[in-house]
C-alpha cells in the first residue's frame, strides 16, 4: 500500500491542520471543543494518503482504530459465500469508517479507496477512554450505521428507477452535509459499482441515466454531475416515471 503517514497530537492537528482544512466543519474536529477537547488531549491522529484500490480496513482485521475521510471517496464491500463482491455503501468527506467493528472487535467490511483518498486514523481504545463525553462519539457512529441500514432496507423495496433516484438523492445529501453543492458534484464510483450496490445490471444503470437525462432530472458528462433536479428525483423516488406518465 502506498501511504504517507504522520502521527501528531490532536491539539496540534486541530489548531495547525483542522483550522485550515475545508472539511473542518463536517469531520471529527468540530466535536473537539470544550470539555471533550480536554479529555482528548492524549489522543494521537495519523493522517494517511491512499490511492485507488488501497484498503483503509480489511474485513476480518482487528478493529483497533477508526478513520474519518478527509478528502476523496471510498466504497465498503463484503464478499459472499460464492466469492462475489457486494458493495454495501460509499463514503466521502467527513464520514466515519470502521464503526462496523465496534461490537465484534473485527472489521466486517473491506474499505477501499475509489481514487486518491486522505483519511485521519484514530486509535479506538484511546478514543473510548477519553472521558465521560465519549458517548457523543458513540452516538455519531451509531447514527451513521442506522442511516446506512435504513438506506439498504429502502432500496430492497424499490424498482430500478426508484433505486437509482434514491441513490442519487443520498449522494446529493452526502455532498450537502460535507459542505458541497447538492446539485453539482462528482460521482466517483463507476456505473458498474453503482449497479453492484443497487443490484442492477450495468446496462440498466446506463439506460436509466439516459432516461433521467432525457427527462431533465440530471445533466452530466461522464461522472461530473452539472445539475441534479432534487425535487424531480424525489418524486421519482415515490412514484416511477412510468406510473407518472400513466397518471
Amino acid at each position: 500500500m502506498h501511504t504517507d503517514d504522520r502521527v501528531v497530537p490532536l491539539r496540534q492537528v486541530r489548531h495547525a491542520e483542522c483550522s485550515t482544512c475545508p472539511r473542518n466543519q463536517v469531520c471529527f474536529s468540530r466535536f473537539a471543543d470544550g470539555d471533550l477537547a480536554s479529555s482528548l488531549e492524549g489522543l494521537r491522529v495519523s493522517t494517511r494518503l491512499l490511492h485507488r484500490g488501497d484498503h483503509v480496513f480489511f474485513s476480518g482485521q482487528p478493529c483497533t482504530s477508526l478513520a474519518i475521510v478527509k478528502s476523496g471517496h471510498v466504497k465498503t464491500t463484503i464478499v459472499s459465500a460464492e466469492g462475489e463482491e457486494q458493495i454495501t455503501g460509499f463514503c466521502g468527506p467527513g464520514e466515519l469508517l470502521g464503526a462496523d467493528g465496534l461490537a465484534t472487535k473485527l472489521h466486517n467490511v473491506d474499505v477501499v479507496a475509489l481514487g486518491t483518498v486522505s483519511v485521519c486514523i484514530m486509535n479506538i481504545d484511546t478514543l473510548l477512554r477519553a472521558g465521560t463525553r465519549h458517548e457523543v462519539l458513540v452516538n455519531i457512529l451509531s447514527g451513521q450505521i442506522v442511516s446506512g441500514e435504513r438506506l439498504l432496507l429502502t432500496l430492497g423495496k424499490l424498482d430500478a428507477e426508484q433505486r437509482l433516484a434514491a441513490f442519487l438523492l443520498e449522494q446529493s445529501r452526502a455532498r450537502h452535509r460535507a459542505g458541497f453543492s447538492e446539485r453539482c458534484f462528482t460521482l466517483p464510483m463507476s456505473r458498474a459499482d453503482i449497479g453492484n450496490h443497487l443490484n442492477l445490471a450495468v446496462e440498466t444503470v446506463s439506460r436509466l441515466f439516459t432516461r433521467f437525462r432525457q427527462r431533465g432530472l440530471i445533466r452530466f458528462e461522464r461522472n461530473e454531475v452539472h445539475w441534479l433536479d432534487v425535487d424531480g428525483l424525489a418524486k421519482v423516488r415515490e412514484e416511477p416515471l412510468g406510473c407518472q406518465a400513466a397518471g
